[in-house]
């Protein structure tokens, strides 16, 4: 792991000694976080039932997103229903254009 690390960060180094200084180097990634109720505390007496509000269902949210080290506010996200190639390819999309016609200051 260790070697796989210095190796990222030898090539991450060339690549930002190569790149023109306008331009962004991303990180991208999708997270899948599943938004479903969980009762952390509550007071109920013993030997009581008490019913717990929930929404019933849990819904699982597909979130694709780059980031560029230092810049968070510049950060542009996008749901899918899932993630996959073709979504992929659709944000790629997406980020070429907002960098062509709204390049954020570097």
């Amino acid at each position: 792991m260790i070697k796989k690390t210095g190796c990222f960060f030898k090539e991450y180094h060339e690549l930002k000694n190569t790149v023109a200084s306008d331009e962004p180097i991303l990180f991208m990634d999708a997270m899948h976080p599943i938004q479903a109720t969980k009762v952390s505390c509550d007071w109920i007496q013993t030997a009581v039932d008490k019913p717990i509000k929930t929404t019933g269902i849990r819904t699982r949210l597909n979130i694709v997103g780059p980031i560029i080290l230092g810049h968070i506010q510049d950060t542009i996200t996008k749901q899918y229903d899932t993630v996959n190639g073709e979504s992929i390819i659709d944000f790629s999309k997406l980020i070429k254009e907002q960098y062509v016609t709204n390049k954020p200051s570097i």
